[in-house]
């Protein structure tokens, strides 16, 4: 019988966005709120005859905020746009790989730079791959779990997570992997390193960023899916994520 599990954060406001890492909220600050409200869209239609008829919200964020995932126009200026990206990318089986064992990185934000951290390296990929017991196939689809989502929607959720080496990248794109994603804010250093992002400019890789409840999941194999909304020309989109596993009986 199949379980669902949700893997995306509620979208709030004063919902984490990226950061540059002075320790201030960047990019976009998410807002939620009323466009029409019950009773406003009352008196407007019927005049006061009817206490309250319909509310509808509009919503102020970064697309690169939230569960999301990055169409490589994000980091590319002829990559891809999020509306010309197949369906079928963002569908299919799936593999996750435990590394919270992981130290994320420790960051001084008065001198603004890393004093130490783990990496996810190409080594840590195999072990986690040999722990769970099976293999990564092309056109699967590459979850991280790092442990980082436990201090979302703190603000030390943006200065927490482990770094990718480009091997590491590398190690995901040669065995064919069609989207990864993790549950925390990014995959570079910044300042310093971003190197992931431009690398895929150079080897085609779609990631996500900011997903949940990666424990939840509870086998090393599923079905995923997480669709991006068809806005034109958008280098990024929130998704809606979700495991669909089946548990024996």
């Amino acid at each position: 019988m199949a379980r669902i599990v949700d893997l995306s954060h509620p979208i709030f406001t004063g919902m984490p966005a990226w950061v540059e890492m002075g320790g201030t909220f960047g990019l976009a600050k998410t807002v939620v709120s009323a466009w029409d409200d019950y009773e406003t869209s009352a008196y407007l239609r019927t005049h006061g005859r009817e206490r309250e008829l319909f509310k509808t919200c509009f919503i102020v964020m970064s697309d690169n905020g939230g569960t999301h995932v990055d169409a490589t126009y994000h980091f590319d200026p002829l990559g891809e746009k999020i509306s010309d990206v197949p369906l079928g990318r963002f569908y299919g089986d799936a593999v996750l790989l435990d590394l919270t064992h992981l130290r994320p990185i420790r960051y001084d934000p008065y001198e603004r730079k890393v004093l130490e951290t783990d990496w996810i390296t190409p080594e840590e990929l195999d072990r986690s791959l040999a722990r769970a017991g099976t293999e990564v196939r092309p056109d699967d689809i590459v979850l991280l779990r790092t442990g980082a989502e436990r201090l979302w929607p703190r603000k030390e959720y943006h200065h927490s997570f482990v770094p990718m080496r480009l091997e590491a990248l590398d190690w995901l794109i040669d065995r064919g992997v069609k989207l990864f994603g993790m549950d925390q804010i990014t995959i570079d250093i910044i300042p310093g390193y971003d190197l992931p992002h431009m690398h895929m400019r150079k080897r085609y890789s779609m990631h996500m960023e900011n997903l949940r409840n990666l424990g939840a999941i509870g086998r090393p194999r599923f079905r995923f899916a997480g669709f991006p909304i068809k806005w034109a020309g958008g280098p990024c989109s929130p998704i809606r994520a979700v495991a669909i596993v089946e548990d024996e009986a």
